[in-house]
């Protein structure tokens, strides 16, 4: 076989390939088959195009070395590049080992890597720092008005508190001025009482009688 090689994200091109069913001379290979790891000029390859179960095996275009694009641990067709990986995996890596992975095909990741996948990166990267810095501004936004919140409740409950004292002070003051309004009230009844019974006894023309009663001089008893 004759083949020539270029490397861009392992793609190979290659200027001839030869079949591998022909005698010699060989003719230049149509397709190659990654179920047979063969390659096959237009006549070989009939049965591949006509036979039912041939006709399900994966045909490409012609390459050399069939036996670099299978899994070696799966020996599938190696046919997906995991971008989170940076590897290049058969179906079967693809569902077991890279299932949660960024997955491309072949030609979208030659693509992503030929125009500016670097910078690519570069910008997702930044996007990812920018929703980080988000996400923490956020939270501590979060525990911030948390904080207040908490303060703000304390400083209302003890702002309560205080007026509940005063409002307990100023009802113990009523009710101590209530008490000395009535003792007083009291007070003014029994002077008034006296002071009209003295204004009786003075009538009196019997001094000895105003004296024994007067009720300003009589003892307590």
């Amino acid at each position: 076989m004759k083949e020539k090689r270029s490397n861009s994200m392992g793609k190979t091109s290659f200027t001839e390939v030869q079949c591998d069913v022909c005698s010699e001379p060989k003719l230049k290979a149509l397709k190659s088959c990654l179920v047979c790891l063969s390659s096959f000029c237009e006549t070989h390859l009939q049965p591949h195009l006509t036979v039912s179960g041939l006709k399900k095996h994966q045909l490409m275009e012609p390459v050399g070395n069939l036996e670099d694009r299978l899994c070696p641990e799966h020996q599938r067709p190696l046919e997906l590049f995991c971008h989170t990986d940076e590897k290049i995996v058969c179906l079967m890596c693809s569902v077991l080992e890279h299932k949660s992975h960024e997955l491309l095909s072949l030609e979208a990741a030659c693509s992503h890597s030929a125009h500016g996948g670097a910078e690519e990166l570069k910008l997702e990267e930044i996007q990812r720092c920018l929703e980080l810095s988000d996400t923490e501004v956020h939270r501590e936004r979060a525990e911030g008005l948390q904080v207040f919140t908490a303060l703000m409740q304390s400083v209302q409950r003890r702002q309560e508190l205080f007026l509940e004292e005063l409002q307990e002070k100023q009802k113990l003051s009523h009710k101590r001025a209530q008490e000395l309004v009535q003792q007083l009230e009291q007070e003014i009844c029994e002077l008034q009482k006296s002071s009209t019974e003295a204004e009786e006894l003075s009538r009196s023309q019997d001094p000895l009688h105003f004296l024994q009663h007067c009720p300003a001089l009589t003892p307590a008893g």
